[in-house]
């Protein structure tokens, strides 16, 4: 039976008021809350910070950004373009990423909890440093991504491509990756103990470990 994630979802309980002015603020109150954001762009920013608390965003472009100690507190992305950002020192804490890209992103030294990664591509994805408890992935790719030194608590991997993938000082005990795709994957002794395989993938993780079967 596999472990299951109590994951808290985010914390829409009326309705959200349309979004209007485009990302453009007052001064340093870089904050937008209880808003529905759709079809808006959010490009080529450099060390910013940004608020959203309570908002669903749809059809959004958030491209070629480097946001710094921005935080997303009960946000569902819904077919929205996250690529080539780099989130540093960011807060996810009941998130939703449905139908979304992520391509190319960097997540440094963030703290992740209670996020759903849902029919989402996260190919070239870096995860260095970040505290990650309560994830669920689902019929998604980090296809040729690196998770380095992370912590994960309490992770679920559904149907997840992790062809190429890296994985170096972040533990996967208790982790069960039985039903993803680990094909040449890279992985350390450390990362890999106790990680939970189906036995069809017993090859491929033998051989990172050097045991050879007949």
């Amino acid at each position: 039976m596999k472990k299951i994630v109590k994951r808290k979802k985010p914390i829409i309980k009326f309705e959200l008021e349309k979004y209007e002015d485009n990302f453009v603020f007052d001064e340093d109150s870089n904050t937008i809350s209880y808003n529905k954001i759709e079809d808006s762009e959010l490009l080529n920013k450099d060390k910013y910070r940004i608020v959203f608390d309570t908002c669903i965003l749809k059809n959004t472009r958030i491209n070629d950004n480097k946001l710094y100690r921005s935080e997303f507190i009960d946000v569902i992305f819904d077919n929205c373009d996250l690529s080539n950002n780099v989130f540093d020192n960011c807060i996810f804490i009941r998130c939703e990423f449905k139908e979304c890209k992520l391509l190319g992103s960097t997540f440094d030294n963030c703290a992740m909890s209670d996020v759903l990664i849902e029919e989402s591509t996260s190919k070239y994805v870096v995860l260095s440093q970040n505290k990650i408890k309560s994830l669920e992935v689902t019929n998604s790719s980090f296809e040729e991504s690196s998770f380095f030194d992370n912590v994960l608590k309490n992770v679920i991997f559904d149907s997840v491509n992790f062809k190429k993938t890296i994985f170096s000082e972040t533990k996967l005990k208790d982790v069960d990756l039985s039903t993803c795709n680990i094909e040449r994957i890279k992985v350390d002794h450390k990362s890999v103990e106790g990680v939970t395989i189906a036995l069809h993938q017993a090859e491929s993780i033998c051989y990172l470990l050097g045991v050879k079967i007949k």
